[in-house]
């Protein structure tokens, strides 16, 4: 099952970095939004990249490999 607590992290981060984003924008500041959003991009895959290990590492107990 989906972990909704998971996908609802996500959905904050995204939504943080895009307004910091937009608002970086108008302000000239694009070299600033610009990393803040590889910073946030950054951040939400290396959650991503845990789930998936969890994953890997239940289908290798599951199938004794």
């Amino acid at each position: 099952m989906v972990n909704i607590d998971l996908i609802l992290r996500l959905a904050g981060i995204g939504f943080v970095v895009a307004i910091a984003y937009e608002i970086l924008e108008r302000v000239n500041r694009k070299e600033l939004a610009n990393l803040v959003a590889l910073g946030g991009v950054a951040v939400m895959l290396l959650m991503v990249v845990q789930v998936l290990s969890q994953l890997f590492q239940t289908v290798l107990t599951m199938f004794r490999l």
